[in-house]
């Protein structure tokens, strides 16, 4: 933008952060500077997004040691199912009703990782509207202008940068 003044540009417009937008009026009054894009909000929905991605990770961790440890239980009670003394037959019992309840926690967890996937959709629907409301809100603007320079600046956010098909 400093360039096109430069150049002999009588007016520039540069879209940037809120947060930026008013020391960069302060450097420069020949800009018009509209804060069109929180980088707090977006850094918030990024930061959400991680959290979910790693409350789903510790899930399909957890399951996994769930079902190799069931599938062990299942080896050694088919071995002990071999021998037929009533002692071992208790045990057996018991180890299927604690079978059961394994199941029922695995049911539980894999209904909560269905939901953690459901609010990353979720978040990551609210994630493209929000750039999609940015790029519109710049885009529109367009037809007014004399000129138009663009430079690096929204597209260095990581949300913005995968929301673009880069990342």
């Amino acid at each position: 933008a400093q360039s096109a003044l430069h150049a002999g540009i009588d007016l520039a417009t540069v879209f940037c952060a809120k947060e930026a937008s008013v020391p960069i009026k302060c450097y420069s009054p020949e800009l018009m500077v509209q804060g069109v894009y929180s980088v707090e909000e977006l850094d918030t929905l990024l930061d959400q997004e991680r959290g979910l991605l790693e409350a789903l990770e510790q899930c399909k961790q957890s399951n996994d040691l769930m079902t190799n440890e069931m599938n062990e239980m299942d080896m050694l009670q088919t071995m002990e199912k071999l021998e037929h003394s009533k002692e071992k037959q208790n045990i057996l019992i018991q180890s299927e009703l604690k079978k059961d309840d394994q199941m029922e926690l695995l049911v539980e967890r894999l209904e909560k990782m269905k939901h953690l996937e459901e609010e990353l959709q979720i978040l990551r629907k609210r994630q493209q509207v929000s750039v999609a409301s940015i790029v519109h809100t710049i885009t529109s603007t367009f037809p007014t202008l004399h000129a138009l320079c663009i430079g690096p600046g929204l597209g260095r956010h990581p949300l913005v940068f995968s929301a673009g098909g880069v990342a």
